[in-house]
């Protein structure tokens, strides 16, 4: 059996950038023998689509469509922490990421949470407050 490598590069590269990815079925045609299915991908805010005998092969193909398509480097693959740190570098900025809190939080008698509250300072002046359960998170 042939790996879903397309659909899998596609989900990749979604959870890397964090945008939002639905396959949904647009349409069956053809009699029953001989039924086409078109399925449509929705990638961060484009749509690609794929029309094949199966709705697995229509996901592929939708998502080859999207991995073949030059404009998906237009998607932001890096996170908003990166391009931050990206664009205060070119501009000469400095940026601190300063740990404020963390606060543990019990959800349940056998369960509990850690948030972490982060300030983020950009030159001297400016400066933004985050929250997340992880560090990462904390910071975007």
């Amino acid at each position: 059996m042939q790996q879903d490598s397309s659909i899998k590069a596609i989900h990749d590269l979604a959870r890397r950038s964090k945008i939002f990815v639905e396959y949904r079925l647009d349409k069956e045609s053809g009699p029953a023998h001989a039924k086409m299915y078109t399925v449509r991908l929705h990638l961060g805010d484009k749509d690609y689509v794929g029309t094949e005998r199966s709705i697995k092969l229509a996901q592929r193909a939708a998502a080859q469509s999207a991995l073949n398509d030059h404009d998906i480097s237009q998607i932001n693959i890096q996170s908003p922490t990166i391009a931050l740190n990206a664009w205060a570098s070119r501009n000469h900025i400095p940026i601190q990421y300063v740990l404020r809190k963390e606060q543990f939080l019990s959800t349940s008698p056998n369960r509990s949470h850690i948030l972490f509250y982060y300030r983020v300072y950009l030159g001297h002046d400016l400066y933004f407050d985050g929250h997340g359960p992880t560090h990462q998170q904390a910071r975007v």
